[in-house]
């Protein structure tokens, strides 16, 4: 299984969204589908900013907290 924490950034909101997945591919193209996202259905030019693959779901969500926390403080 592949355990990733991802961020986005869409250009319109000058935002990013930070998430963990273990199926990268299947997340993005729910992100694109208007009726299942929440945070991000208030823009469509979201778009794959970086990535980081994890060894553990345990790792990948520890690292997305983190970065959460980070960029509060920012």
């Amino acid at each position: 299984m592949n355990h990733r924490v991802y961020i986005l950034y869409s250009e319109k909101l000058d935002r990013f969204y930070v998430g963990y997945t273990s199926n990268l591919d299947l997340r993005l193209i729910f992100h694109q589908n208007p009726e299942q996202r929440k945070y991000t259905h208030n823009a469509k030019d979201w778009a794959l900013y970086h990535k980081i693959d994890c060894s553990s779901k345990r790792q990948g969500l520890s690292i997305e907290t983190h970065i959460k926390r980070m960029k509060s403080k920012i």
